[in-house]
């Protein structure tokens, strides 16, 4: 783009030398100041190590094409390189076991995510690769590695196949008692269970059934002075959005138990947004202390897939977070899901649901006491839901309000 401060030089020499590709490759060192910073995207030059298949996972409802492919960057830094999308086509294991390596990978645009501790390269949009590229690089690092070369190794699939609904409804099936004693098994492995139960009522004397979040990280926010604060961003928010925290009293034939519905589960299950449900609520004459569209919740059978966190294993708490949920048809014997099932890459939805728990607790462990199961909870209005909605209706103005509920 030409402006008024461009010079335009002519060039005498016949033979000008511009280098067809340029990369800014990142030292492994620095990988870590880029960890979900997508500000600045990566390059990278490796050796391939190890080549995965094609698989076709369940991304928020649709397949996507993924390949995973093992480097080993010039420091001697092993990393997994994800590639998403068409271009996971581009690499061939074919073309791995029918000529001779080593093989240079460089590829561009690369997101960095942390994954059970370890660095994980991703691909975007804007994401080239070549292999072998002739460029001094890729030259130089072979060089180090004439003495040293090693066989490609076949990695194997990351997602397991998908399995069926009723499969799925059957996981590790287990009666609410003994989902309590599992948590004191220090034997047990499994985090995921499956049991049916009936709720029988939903407690919201202390969280009320939503909270106020940051419209970036997704954590609950808290005042501060005449605003609301994010302390996981450490900024102030300025478009707050409410999404669900629904606790159940759940009962199956054993005993009875606390299970926590979160954002994602119960808009599907309710077929409503938390901030689309709380703007209703309070356009109401009077005050609406649960939402018809949760209160109906009560006496409802349902299959429950829950995942027990390290609240769960490690201190023993009896709030157990839903994973999915299903809806229980007992004359039939059969059950379909509420809604698509869906997998989510190197996002484990116990992420979600651990981090609110931690967050809604503001990091204190002690003050998350347990509910007695021998009496009902009165739907009484509590502090919390008035809280709440002095943090959504008291930080702005009317007409800032009206501009905020535009946003959500």
């Amino acid at each position: 783009m030409f402006t008024l401060k461009t010079s335009i030089k002519e060039i005498k020499e016949v033979d000008v030398d511009i280098p067809r590709h340029k990369f800014e490759f990142v030292d492994y060192n620095k990988i870590h100041e880029r960890v979900n910073k997508h500000v600045q995207l990566s390059d990278i030059i490796a050796n391939v190590i190890g080549v995965g298949p094609i698989e076709q996972p369940c991304i928020k409802g649709s397949n996507v094409l993924m390949r995973n492919i093992n480097v080993m960057t010039i420091e001697g830094h092993e990393i997994k390189l994800t590639l998403w999308g068409s271009i996971a086509n581009e690499v061939e294991e074919s073309f791995f076991t029918e000529n001779p390596g080593p093989f240079i990978i460089i590829a561009t645009c690369l997101t960095v995510k942390t994954f059970k501790g370890e660095y994980n390269l991703s691909s975007t949009s804007g994401t080239r690769v070549y292999i072998d590229l002739d460029i001094p690089e890729t030259a130089e690092f072979k060089d180090q590695l004439v003495e040293n070369n090693q066989p490609i190794v076949q990695m194997p699939k990351q997602f397991k196949p998908q399995v069926s609904i009723e499969e799925e409804m059957n996981i590790n099936r287990r009666t609410i008692t003994e989902i309590k004693e599992v948590m004191c098994d220090s034997d047990n492995k499994e985090t995921i269970f499956t049991c049916e139960g009936k709720i029988i009522n939903i407690d919201i004397d202390r969280h009320g059934w939503y909270f106020i979040s940051c419209e970036v990280c997704r954590r609950k926010v808290n005042s501060k002075d005449e605003f609301l604060w994010c302390d996981n961003c450490n900024k102030k928010a300025c478009f707050p959005i409410p999404r669900y925290r629904i606790q159940l009293k759940v009962k199956d034939s054993s005993g009875m138990a606390t299970f926590i519905l979160f954002d994602s589960e119960a808009e599907k299950l309710l077929n409503i947004s938390a901030k689309d449900l709380l703007n209703k609520s309070l356009e109401e004459p009077d005050e609406v202390i649960l939402p018809v569209q949760i209160e109906n919740l009560k006496g409802k059978q349902f299959v429950f897939q829950i995942q027990l966190n390290n609240y769960n294993l490690n201190y023993g708490w009896e709030f157990f977070t839903i994973k999915k949920l299903f809806d229980s048809f007992e004359e039939t014997d059969k059950a379909i899901q509420l809604d698509k099932m869906t997998e989510v890459y190197i996002s484990d939805s116990s992420n979600e649901c651990s981090n609110n728990l931690s967050i809604e607790e503001d990091g204190d462990c002690t003050t998350f006491q347990k509910l007695d199961v021998q009496t009902n909870v009165q739907l009484t209005p509590t502090s919390v839901l008035k809280e709440n909605k002095r943090a959504y209706l008291g930080t702005t103005t009317k007409q800032q309000r009206k501009k905020i509920q535009k946003k959500l």
